[in-house]
Formats: structure tokens, C-alpha cells, sequence
């Protein structure tokens, strides 16, 4: 039987998330498969196999940086594949400290979410800002919700420091929530810029800022604004790490449709802040992207310092869907829960996300069009502050500081839908029978590996659980083809 072809993954690096040992060390992982492959298919000629879209996909599940996933079932409609992976430093945070900061720790979180894919502790050189205009239809005291819309879908950058990437995405409650959450640290400001020269004088427009607290937008600050005196800004610091909306309301029972600009000022020179970060690029490319899902993620943490000073430890765990990453983000919080994995910092920690539902590989819409055809306002961006799916933290605990260096490394396998005609698209690969099967047998492959074994061990775990049942690893070189080229 012909085995079919696998695409091969070029990892592009993406600007400005890029370690300088980034092309070694590919390298010396493209090496570790061929070793690992050729080691896999000695002695496996007489066994029995999955198919070769059942070992695709477990190695998609796995390594989504390295291998291509298949196309999942998806009806008739035909997808095209996406592999983008990035690279970050890792932030550890100093003394002192505030919020949900602990200090000498380094935090991560990568969600299975287009515009909150990764959230760090992020250091800052000086003080980040993103801006944006947003519109609102005021009609008295009736609450009434802005409305952004930008180029990119959210708020761009317009400093140097970009903690969020080049644009920071709101989120929302649920799809009948039409709050829009931003992530702000404490200590960071949110500023409300309005032209009350619209109003007559005499008349009041209110501003409240609310703050997401178990899925309920509390009120925080109401800012009032005189009628009749031009443009006025407002500035406020917050308190308390977490997701802020703005909302708007006015005295006289008129609608008043007006427009203003919403500024985050984010951290400051020296600071650590938590940074939330879309999938690499997503931002120029999501305009031909109609529906997206996240298929799989990965996670690893490297620590750059000499093994001497690699004196701590490392904690992963899967988070329910549902939770506020803003309650793990300590090693403590983290250890005290039985799932957790702990491993040295001398060895680094590479997990990948595992499927708990089909419901995780739906495909999922967060572009809002603007239908006001006579406005140039675009199109909104909105994601689930609660998310639908797990995901994984991990957080290091450094107390050296000399050992307090290192980086993040995030692979994704993305399938979309698109119109895009210059983009190539198929059916699907894999049916319901042989996805359910995979997503079987994947229970009995470990989670969190060291950097420096991973391969190893999750290719020993396939091989392993195979050999009584399905025996896995004949099918594993066209596959290999994904991260080795030169298998031979």
C-alpha cells in the first residue's frame, strides 16, 4: 500500500520572537529524529499498524511545532493547514513585586485561542502603549457598549515594547455579552479620551469602568464628563490584574453618536507584566481567515544559564476550561494540585495540550463584521474570557539570579476555512473512526517531558502502548519527513 506524502514544515522564524540559538537548536532536533526514527523502524516490519493519518495525527497532537496535522472531519467543506510556532523570552519576575506576581518566578500559559494564545510574564525596558479609536451610540441613562474596530481587529502597539504583540485583543463573557475586556496589570492606566463638545451644557456623559470577576462585570469607577467643554481625558490607575471593559451613559433621553480614543498604558521601565499574545502573525493574515481551529499546542520552557546556576524547579499542569488563568499563576498554586508535574530547571519542561472533547477541534468564528455598510469601521475581535477548551501553565522557580534566563518555545497546528483563492484546500484526512481511536490510544502518552528527551519520550510511549494492540511506529518515517527532511 502507498504510504501518502507528508507535507514538509519550514519553521520560519518570526520577527522578533526569536532566541539567537534558535536555528542550532532546531537542528540538533532535526538530528535527535532521524536517530530516534531509524532506532523506531528496526524490527518493526512484521507488526501490525495504525494508518498513516492516525500516526499524522498523533504526531500533530504531540509535536505541533515539527508535524503537519491532518485535515480533522469537518463535513465536505475543504481546510488548509497551518503550522506557525514563535519563540519569546522568559521574564522572571523581580522584588518587589505586586498583584499575582510571586518573585523569582517565571510564568506561561498557551490556550487552544487565535487571539489569547500564549500569556507571560513579559519584562519591560520602558512603557508600552496601545491605542485605538472606539464608537458609541448614547441614548440617556440606557447603558450603552463602544464599539473598536482597527486594521488588525484590536488595539495596536505604538512603542517599541510590545508586551501584547502588535495588537491586544478583547474578550468577552459569552456570545450575548457585548462587554469588551481588556488585560491590564496593576499599576497599568486606562485612559478614556471623549468630545463632550457634542452635548449641550449642562448635560452629563458617565463612564463606567467595570472589572470581570466570576463571570460577572463588576462595577469599578464611574467618571463623569460635563457637557459643552470640547475634548476631556480621563486616566485610571488599576489596582488589580484582570480584564476591564468601558461602558457609557447620559443624562437627556437623545441619541448622540459619538467617537473617542481608548489608551493602555502598560507597565514601565524595569517593570513585569503579564503580556497576552495572539498566534504568531495572526494579525495580518486572519483577513482571509473565515473559521480557525487550534488543533493542538505545545509548551516548552528553556533555561539558557550555566547548570550551576539552574538551582529551582519547574510545575506544569492542564487546566480545567472554564478557569481564570489569573488563579494559577504561582508555583505554589500549582504544586498543590495532584495533576501537577515537577521537574528540575536544569532540564527545561516541554508539555503539549491533550484533547478532554470533540468539542475542542470545533471550528470557531472571531471576527464580528460591521454591518453599517456606510461606515469605514471594519470589523471586531473577540475571544471567551472563560475558555472553552484546557490549557497549560507552567510556571519556573529560579532563586539564583544569574539562573534567571531563558526563553519560551509555542508550536500550533491550525486548519482553517477560506475564499482565498491563492491558498490550497482538501477534504479531510482523517475520519471520525480513526480520530477517535488516536484520541484513545493518546492516553497513555505522557505529558510533560525535559527538553532534551521529549522526543524521546513520546515516540518510546507511542511505540510502547502500540506494540500490544496497533503498533505504531511502521508508518513513523513518512512522517518524520515533517521535521527530518534528510531521514536517510
Amino acid at each position: 500500500m502507498n504510504t501518502p506524502k507528508v507535507k514538509a514544515i519550514k519553521t520560519a522564524p518570526t520577527k522578533g520572537a526569536q532566541h539567537s540559538n534558535a536555528v542550532a537548536e532546531v537542528g540538533i532536533e532535526e538530528k535527535r529524529v532521524r536517530k530516534i526514527v531509524k532506532s523506531a523502524l528496526r524490527g518493526t516490519e512484521n507488526r501490525a499498524k495504525f494508518s498513516a493519518a492516525i500516526n499524522q495525527f498523533l504526531s500533530g497532537l504531540t509535536l505541533p511545532r515539527d508535524y503537519l496535522m491532518p485535515r480533522l472531519p469537518n463535513g465536505s467543506d475543504p481546510t488548509a493547514l497551518a503550522n506557525p510556532w514563535s519563540r519569546y523570552d522568559a521574564a522572571f519576575a523581580g522584588s518587589p513585586v505586586a498583584g499575582p506576581l510571586n518573585t523569582n518566578e517565571c510564568v506561561g500559559f498557551v490556550f487552544r485561542d487565535a487571539l489569547r494564545y500564549f500569556v507571560s510574564t513579559v519584562g519591560l525596558a520602558a512603557q508600552s502603549v496601545y491605542t485605538g479609536v472606539f464608537g458609541v451610540n448614547v441614548a440617556g441613562p440606557v447603558e450603552a457598549f463602544p464599539t473598536f474596530w482597527g486594521t488588525g481587529g484590536g488595539l495596536p502597539c505604538v512603542s517599541p515594547d510590545k508586551p501584547h504583540g502588535d495588537y491586544i485583543y478583547p474578550g468577552r463573557v459569552g456570545p450575548a455579552d457585548q462587554h469588551r475586556g481588556w488585560l491590564m496589570n496593576n499599576g497599568d492606566s486606562l485612559q478614556v479620551i471623549l468630545n463632550t463638545g457634542l452635548y449641550p451644557v449642562g448635560q452629563t456623559v458617565y463612564c463606567m469602568i467595570k472589572q470581570v470577576s466570576n463571570g460577572i462585570w463588576q462595577d469599578y469607577v464611574l467618571t463623569s464628563f460635563a457637557g459643552g467643554t470640547g475634548i476631556v481625558t480621563n486616566t485610571t490607575v488599576i489596582p488589580t490584574t484582570g480584564y476591564y471593559a468601558i461602558t457609557f451613559a447620559y443624562t437627556a433621553n437623545v441619541i448622540i453618536q459619538n467617537s473617542g480614543t481608548l489608551n493602555l498604558y502598560v507597565g514601565g521601565a524595569g517593570a513585569t507584566v503579564f503580556g497576552q499574545k495572539a498566534l504568531p502573525n495572526f494579525s495580518t493574515n486572519f483577513s482571509f481567515v473565515d473559521a480557525i481551529r487550534i488543533s493542538s499546542v505545545s509548551l516548552m520552557y528553556t533555561n539558557t544559564a550555566s547548570p550551576l546556576n539552574r538551582q529551582g524547579q519547574i510545575v506544569g499542569i492542564q487546566v480545567p476550561k472554564g478557569s481564570s488563568w489569573t488563579q494559577w499563576t504561582s508555583f505554589g498554586t500549582l504544586v498543590a494540585d495532584k495533576k501537577s508535574k515537577i521537574l528540575d530547571a536544569l532540564n527545561g519542561m516541554y508539555g503539549f495540550l491533550k484533547p478532554t472533547s470533540a468539542d475542542d477541534f470545533n471550528l470557531q468564528v472571531y471576527e464580528l463584521p460591521d454591518f453599517q455598510l456606510n461606515t469605514a469601521a471594519g470589523s471586531e475581535m473577540v475571544f471567551d474570557l472563560y475558555p472553552k477548551s484546557d490549557f497549560l501553565a507552567l510556571v519556573a522557580q529560579v532563586n539564583i539570579a544569574a539562573g534567571q534566563t531563558g526563553y519560551w518555545t509555542l508550536g500550533a497546528a491550525v486548519e482553517f476555512t477560506t475564499q482565498n483563492q491563492w491558498i490550497e484546500l482538501h477534504c479531510a484526512d482523517l475520519s471520525h473512526e480513526e480520530m477517535q481511536m488516536a484520541l484513545d490510544f493518546l492516553v497513555n502518552v505522557p505529558q510533560w517531558h525535559t527538553n532534551a528527551l521529549h522526543w524521546d519520550d513520546i515516540w518510546e510511549s507511542i511505540k510502547g502502548a502500540a506494540r500490544d494492540t496497533w503498533s505504531a511506529v511502521k508508518e513513523i518515517a513518512p512522517i518524520a519527513l515533517a521535521a527530518a527532511p534528510l531521514l536517510l
